[in-house]
């Protein structure tokens, strides 16, 4: 090895060996585990099935996956280079072989690229499912159900039976509680089971007995068998059963020693990610099955990498005390990451000489001083101050952290808008400038609780600088559920007039003072509330007639509803929590039709299950626009940002429930409101080893928000009189011992300012320390002044709120057009022809056409009948004729456009199978076959009112493409457009996309069907009308130049989040516009490199 703990890329691969890899924050953990995998399959032979991976989120699993395909081609194409120059190192030793362990090694490398999706790469728990499923089968189990988390509600109804019986049985069960109140024991015993469900590996404690506390273990025993058993009876297994199920089964003296001997069989190379995540219960199957002692002579290694300082999901059941317990076994070989690939130089350097020697939580877990490669050296940061910075808030007045909280607050966006005037950012050496501004999403804010991102986000929005809550929070705390309950209640009980009235006060209701009619014959207020009662009961009988998921569709599309929420500053937060709300409330539901009382009933239900860390109920992000991002430290881990802000000290939270360690066993305190003792272990020492734990969580949370920063870190400090911002970690790590966690943390004013300026003087020159002498805001920030004369300009004050903020429902027709008369809707084809009935004239004779749509009626609804048709049409069936022919017949549609069914038939046939490229062998619509999305309906944000966005600008950005042959159609559209800005949802409907090529390699294209019919009426060979010249003269006429660009849009948003390695220039391809008459089959002409019919 290069050093006695340092690992290297370019060491001796392990062997037979177990193998810890201790990877610091921003040293490349999933680079170079990936790489290892590339250089056993090239240097040992190791097969693609033969290799498992195991992380601990599907997102980190898609991405592992991908980084391993990436590396094999990597050492493939190191192999297959003609020199070592310019390659990294580990992928030049590749090369350092004879010319037959080169042509060895090309062989696997190839093999084991074509054969990636036969390794296991999973999250543990889909580890665990695949090998019950498997194992199952072998053991004569019956097949392992997929994994699904019991509905929220079903556990709370198990709850609820057990303690009724309970309390049915003894009256005084359970006696000794804070509280007899029936809901607060219940959510006391909600709080103990969800301790226990997070602790899989920790055991219960008291002993079940008839003591008051043993009666507490006693009824969560029996809880946890009966939610079990609920599962069982609904056919489905949550996560935490699969890794208990196969635990007890590997300890089975019948079936475990099978269960090993598989699975040894099976996997030469185990790696776990995220190592510090793990608890007793999976290392202890790992560690069975994977004993050096008992491993066949091929295995090579079981590899771990982790970083224990970034242990932060003791609250989700990880146990650091179990990756601690597995670093020190005698057979696990021990190596460190400590290049930083991610920060520069100088913050790594600040950082180094701060935090070096602190530990974190336990004396194993110490501070690893990192370096930095040579292209890292300097500063890339310019304009925005010192790498890392301490601002200090002395003196604030007030009892509580309010004042401090709204003074840094005030700072921060301070420091913001120094970093936007005054930033730049050094680019990489080749790129056409040298530097870049500092934008809107280079900057994060991180926050420890979703309450703490309120005053930055008020403060920047007085400001006007954009900024979003990025998974902050759980969505049923926000706004919309309240905006929801009064919705639903005025819907169930429409008689109600407080409830109908309260609707006005709503994001749904019209806001009688605007919206009522002044003019003569205008309503009354009394004639508006019957209004509003009378869409009350419209919408409840939508709801109950369409689900709730149609309904929502239906109030969106309500003009009324969608002005008024979209007439606040926060209308994409709106939207996205709502949009949230409804779906995990669908979810509640099972997805079943409901009245309104009973979805009134599933919302309380849902709202009581309330889970700030569950997943699902987190927060989505409002908008994909250029903002500054606010999101949690929890949420921070493994991502990085050019500029991370932290600005507000916390103190800790304690626990309802104690969670802590006895002898090295892990317990769960179920009877946390009784004094119990047991073996000197009271309820007070029981309290004080929770809190050393979560203290070192803290500790540890602090360490990974510090080092998420590529080029600037600034921390704020500030303490009210009362605050308990002085037991949190910021103040341990500044001012205390993170050795001692008992000692408390002495903080005053002139302490703070004397250890922080002695800090800064003591970490160099390129950390400062600021204090802030103003802590009030007497400011008002202003906007720059316009420059040139001031020019006054009005136009009609707009009938919707919505319209006033340029806040508005766009599709390419709009547009186009430069109106804005009314929300548009989807439109799905059928916009080919003027609307109405049959333009066919008696001068049509359908003799002198060559081709069977030819002499088909002409008319928008013509249009959308073939639009119709092509979207049920099964392209994959074995007689693509017949489908055609039947699909007609069943829509009984054919006779009402006066067409002959046959005829229609032949005709859509013909356009099925010509080529969609000059080429002869190019695809077909019947070769391209199930690799098709029809009808993909999309919205997707515009610009909001803060950085608003004119069509004109649009428009002349496509026309710049002078080599584009649609530029002079934008030319003139630009020319033509009067509209002054365009913000809001743009929304529309593609007819198809298509693939070309396997799902990650393939290219993605739009495709439209059109029915216009571009021949004059006799003409002896009307197919010749459907040459390129004729259909771009349509194409313009219609304006579906600008309906490509926006098609293309949605589709690369789409892609952009669904399709793992994205590259818009890989991976979108070539638009075509069907024009369906002039498709005549593999025989159409093809006349100077253009295909008829085809566009």
């Amino acid at each position: 090895m290069s050093g006695p703990d340092v690992f290297e890329l370019t060491d001796s691969l392990p062997s037979r060996e177990w193998f810890l890899l201790e990877a610091s924050a921003g040293t490349g953990k999933t680079y170079s585990l990936t790489a290892l995998v590339a250089r056993y399959v090239a240097e040992e032979g190791l097969r693609a099935e033969e290799l498992l991976m195991v992380t601990f989120t599907r997102a980190a699993a898609a991405e592992m996956k991908q980084e391993v395909r990436e590396q094999l081609l990597r050492a493939l194409n190191a192999v297959n280079a003609s020199t070592s120059e310019k390659l990294d190192p580990w992928l030049a030793n590749l090369r350092d072989c004879s010319i037959e362990e080169l042509t060895m090694r090309r062989g696997r490398l190839e093999t084991a690229i074509s054969n990636i999706d036969s390794a296991t790469i999973s999250t543990i728990h889909g580890f665990f499912q695949q090998a019950l499923g498997d194992l199952g089968i072998r053991s004569g189990d019956a097949k392992t159900p997929a994994p699904a988390e019991i509905d929220a509600a079903v556990a709370q109804k198990v709850v609820r039976d057990v303690l009724v019986n309970r309390f049915a049985a003894n009256a005084n069960a359970l006696d000794q509680t804070a509280s007899k109140d029936p809901t607060a024991i219940e959510k006391a015993v909600a709080n103990v089971l969800k301790a226990t469900s997070s602790n899989l590996a920790a055991e219960l404690a008291p002993i079940p007995d008839d003591s008051p506390a043993g009666q507490w273990s006693s009824i969560i025993y029996e809880l946890r068998k009966a939610i079990k058993d609920e599962r069982v009876n609904q056919g489905v297994v949550a996560f935490d059963d699969l890794i208990v199920d196969l635990v007890d089964k590997l300890y089975d003296p019948i079936l475990g020693e099978e269960i090993i001997r598989v699975l040894r069989s099976r996997y030469r190379l185990v790696l776990i990610d995220e190592f510090q995540d793990t608890d007793t219960f999976q290392w202890r199957l790992f560690s069975k099955v994977f004993d050096l002692t008992g491993v066949p002579d091929e295995f090579l290694a079981l590899i771990a990498v982790g970083d224990p300082k970034q242990a932060i999901y003791r609250f989700r059941g990880a146990d650091i005390d179990a990756y601690l317990k597995a670093a020190a076994d005698p057979s696990m070989s021990k190596r460190q990451m400590t290049t930083n690939y991610r920060s520069d130089r100088p913050l790594i350097d600040a950082l180094n000489a701060w935090l070096t020697g602190l530990t974190f939580g336990d004396p194993d877990i110490a501070y690893i001083p990192v370096t930095t490669p040579d292209m890292h050296a300097g500063a890339r940061l310019t304009g925005g101050g010192e790498s890392l910075q301490f601002r200090f808030l002395a003196n604030p007045s007030g009892e509580n952290a309010d004042p401090v909280r709204a003074a840094i607050a005030i700072d921060v966006a301070d420091h913001i808008q120094k970093l936007l005037k005054d930033g730049a950012i050094a680019l990489e050496p080749g790129a056409n400038e040298t530097s870049r501004p500092v934008k809107l999403d280079d900057i994060c804010i991180l926050v420890r609780g979703h309450n703490d991102a309120e005053p930055l986000v008020e403060e920047l929005r007085k400001r006007h600088i954009p900024a979003v809550r990025s998974r902050i929070g759980s969505v049923l705390e926000s706004e919309a559920i309240d905006q929801l309950r009064l919705l639903l209640s005025a819907m169930a009980n429409p008689a109600d007039i407080r409830r109908v009235r309260a609707i006005q006060l709503t994001w749904f209701g019209p806001n009688p003072v605007v919206n009522l009619p002044t003019t003569a014959g205008a309503v009354t207020v009394q004639d508006h509330i019957e209004l509003l009662q009378t869409k009350c009961r419209e919408w409840a009988n939508e709801l109950e007639q369409r689900g709730l998921v149609g309904w929502y569709q239906v109030l969106r599309l309500d003009d009324q509803v969608i002005s008024e929420i979209s007439s606040d500053f926060e209308a994409e937060r709106r939207l996205t929590d709502l949009e949230h709300v409804i779906e995990l409330l669908n979810g509640q539901l099972g997805g079943r039709r409901a009245p309104v009382s009973a979805v009134l009933r599933a919302l309380d239900e849902l709202q009581e299950t309330m889970n700030n860390e569950a997943e699902a109920q987190k927060r989505r992000i409002d908008t994909d626009r250029d903002v500054i991002q606010i999101t949690t430290m929890h949420s921070s881990k493994g991502l990085e940002y050019p500029i991370v802000l932290i600005p507000f000290p916390k103190g800790i939270t304690s626990s309802s429930v104690s969670v802590y360690e006895d002898n090295g066993v892990r317990y769960v305190d179920a009877a946390p409101s009784i004094g119990w003792a047991n073996d000197q272990l009271d309820q007070a020492e029981r309290k004080r080893r929770d809190k050393i734990e979560a203290e070192g969580d803290e500790l540890r949370l602090l360490y990974v928000a510090a080092t998420r920063a590529q080029h600037q870190l600034v921390i704020w400090w500030g303490k009210a009189p009362r605050d308990s911002s002085h037991k949190g970690p910021l103040a341990r790590v500044l001012f205390g011992s993170t050795e001692d966690l008992e000692q408390e943390t002495k903080v005053d004013d002139d302490t703070s300012r004397d250890t922080l300026t002695k800090l800064a003087k003591r970490l160099g020159p390129d950390v400062s320390f600021v204090e802030l002498t103003k802590w009030t805001d007497d400011r008002q920030w202003e906007a720059p002044a316009p420059t040139g004369a001031a020019v006054l300009s009005a136009e009609p004050f707009p009938d919707h709120d919505i319209e006033r903020d340029g806040w508005y429902r766009w599709s390419y027709s709009s547009l186009s057009k430069g109106v804005r008369s009314t929300n548009e809707g989807n439109a799905r084809g059928g916009t080919d022809e003027t609307p109405g009935g049959s333009e066919l004239g008696i001068e049509d004779d359908p003799q002198t056409f060559t081709g069977p749509l030819l002499g088909m009626q002409a008319s928008a609804d013509f249009g959308t009948f073939v639009h119709e048709l092509f979207e049920v049409i099964d392209l994959t069936s074995p007689d693509v004729d017949a489908e055609v022919r039947k699909v007609i017949k069943t829509s009984g549609r054919a006779a009402s456009f006066d067409a002959n069914p046959e005829e229609l038939a032949k005709g859509l046939v013909l356009a099925i199978d010509t080529p969609l490229d000059a080429a002869a062998d190019s695809p077909t619509l019947r070769s391209i076959g199930s690799q098709r999305l029809n009808e993909l309906d999309f919205h997707f944000p515009l610009a909001d009112g803060n950085s608003p966005v004119t069509p004109n600008a649009l428009f002349e950005l496509a026309a710049s493409h002078d080599d584009d042959q649609f530029s002079d159609y934008f030319k003139a559209l630009a020319a033509g457009n009067r509209m002054s800005a365009m913000a809001g949802l743009m929304t529309g409907s593609i007819d198809a996309v298509i693939r070309l090529g396997d799902a990650s390699n393939g290219t993605y294209g739009v495709i439209d069907y059109k029915t216009n019919r571009l021949h004059t009426p006799g003409d002896v060979a009307p197919v010749s009308a459907y040459g390129y010249e004729s259909m771009k003269h349509a194409m313009e006429h219609g304006d579906y130049p600008l309906q490509i660009l926006v098609y293309n849009v949605a589709l690369h948003r789409m892609l952009q989040l669904r399709l793992a390695g994205y590259d818009i220039d890989r991976h979108i391809g070539e638009t075509n516009y069907l024009f369906v008459r002039g498709m005549i089959g593999p025989d159409t002409a093809v006349i100077d490199g253009h295909r008829n019919g085809v566009f």
